[in-house]
């Protein structure tokens, strides 16, 4: 476990590029083995939320599982507010991020930028600079060595070197009236205070303003717990289209949302793509237009089989669910490949097309079973999988494969009816 609270209070570079606030704290846990715990990495986030609930200092939470590569690749939903102006967006983004969290399924509902941060601007009198032989550059350089330190000298003791930073004591620092009454030395020599030159106004700012094709942007992120990413998305497109913008606000829905939609319009294309192609290509070899589309015609049947897997393995329609349905085209293509082909050959011996079908059914169940059960088999392992990561790759097993056994289990069902029809009739 690692643990981190806050920042350094040198106000160095270094924590000036860091993130990470002095009220912030970060906390890494890594668990034990799969196989050594009974909960899921998702339960155990999912306890961590319940008890930060309970903890009223704690304003806001995200909480990442899965590890670095997860957090990379977020499985969240991401509301984008456009707009200049910083009043405005925000308070959209709070009325937004309070809907979100009424929705059943989302999770860590959080708005990226920042509170506002009380901060000191000096805004100096560039006349009496001049006139002083001052530069703005100068006066907050001195300012600087004032604040954050400089190093004056070393101290050595021992063999080791230490740096002798001299600076403001924190009395001064932090007192505004104090403060403006800091002597800033001129070329000539003299001694002019620091309220004298510039005038110390205390504002509240945001820490950072983010910024998408040059539009100011605040973002809602919001994870998906039992729930698919899909209706949560959805979900959340409804929530934002029932509230009322104000002019100059736009609101987009994105994220790793977007991404899926994205994949999903990619696969569809890609799908009937793959369709086309394999009927030009059987269309070629059969060279007739007609023994395509009755192989073609199997593939909705596959289809619906994707659908009885999905609820029978209780898994979302995601983009390696897909992926497992586009895979499965081939294997379809295949088996009427083979059922359609010897039907044809039965028909060019003389035999009627009923008979033809019924003989091509019987002859080449046996090699479609082989085919299939070696594949099933060799897949099974992955299907069984409960390791980590299985999480990954099930989906497009559970797709692929149950539904290949259905088909084949429709078959046999078919022929065993055909065969009792056949015996009732001798």
């Amino acid at each position: 476990m690692s643990f981190s609270a806050g920042s350094s209070d040198d106000a160095s570079m270094s924590q000036m590029a860091s993130s990470q606030g002095s009220n912030e704290v970060v906390m890494t846990l890594r668990l034990n083995d799969r196989e050594e715990r009974d909960r899921t990495v998702f339960e155990i986030a999912e306890d961590f939320r319940n008890v930060l609930d309970t903890m009223p200092e704690v304003i806001k939470y995200d909480i990442n599982a899965g590890g670095v590569a997860s957090a990379m690749m977020s499985n969240n939903v991401e509301v984008q507010i456009f707009g200049d102006n910083l009043d405005s967006t925000m308070n959209v983004a709070n009325i937004l991020r309070t809907e979100i969290s009424k929705i059943n399924g989302a999770r860590d509902v959080i708005i990226t930028r920042k509170n506002d941060q009380p901060t000191f601007k000096i805004y100096f009198d560039r006349e009496k600079l001049a006139k002083l032989g001052l530069t703005s550059a100068t006066v907050s350089s001195t300012l600087r060595n004032y604040i954050t330190g400089f190093t004056a000298t070393k101290y050595r003791e021992e063999g080791s070197e230490y740096d002798v930073i001299v600076r403001l004591n924190d009395r001064v620092r932090n007192d505004v009236e104090l403060f403006k009454n800091l002597m800033i030395s001129t070329p000539t020599g003299a001694k002019v205070s620091l309220s004298e030159i510039a005038n110390i106004v205390e504002e509240s700012t945001p820490p950072e303003i983010d910024h998408e094709n040059k539009q100011r942007v605040i973002t809602i992120s919001a994870k998906p717990e039992n729930i698919s990413l899909g209706e949560l998305g959805a979900s959340i497109q409804k929530v934002s289209n029932k509230i009322d913008l104000p002019k100059g606000v736009d609101v987009k829905v994105g994220g790793r949302y977007e991404d899926q939609m994205d994949s999903f319009r990619d696969l569809v294309i890609l799908l009937l793509v793959s369709i086309l192609l394999v009927y030009i290509t059987m269309a070629a070899q059969f060279e007739s237009l007609t023994m395509p589309l009755i192989i073609i015609l199997a593939i909705p049947f596959a289809l619906s089989g994707v659908i009885l897997a999905l609820l029978i393995t209780g898994k979302t329609l995601s983009v390696n669910a897909m992926l497992g349905g586009v895979m499965l085209i081939g294997i379809a293509v295949k088996n009427s490949i083979i059922l359609v082909d010897f039907t044809n050959l039965l028909r060019d011996r003389g035999l009627r097309l009923h008979d033809a079908v019924v003989q091509a059914g019987r002859s080449r169940l046996r090699p479609i079973l082989m085919t299939a059960s070696t594949t099933l088999l060799g897949m099974l392992p992955m299907a069984l999988s409960t390791g980590e990561g299985s999480e990954l790759w099930l989906s497009l097993i559970h797709i692929s494969e149950p539904t290949r056994l259905l088909s084949i289990s429709y078959a046999v069902f078919c022929l065993k009816k055909n065969k009792k029809k056949k015996k009732k009739k001798e």
